[in-house]
């Protein structure tokens, strides 16, 4: 008799829990968020591509799977 047992996620970062804490928050508009996700995306792209940026400080790092975190960033990106 075999017993059944739940599959267990592989731990990701699209499943990983992560604390975050909010002191204060402020509405930006559409073109703010914008242009941060854009420049976030395009460092995620060049960390990934292996050049150098030393003006961008923030992304992605190459050494995780994140295309999948990617590409939902940047469908959020069309969609704004």
């Amino acid at each position: 008799m075999s017993t059944f047992r739940a599959r267990r996620a592989i731990p990701s970062v699209l499943n990983t829990p992560t604390a975050i804490r909010i002191n204060e928050s402020t509405n930006i508009t559409n073109s703010d968020a914008e242009r941060a996700l854009t420049e976030f995306i395009d460092a995620s792209d060049a960390i990934a591509a292996g050049l150098e940026q030393s003006s961008k400080n923030t992304g992605l790092s190459k050494n995780n799977d994140s295309s999948a975190v990617l590409s939902q960033l940047k469908r959020i990106q069309r969609n704004l």
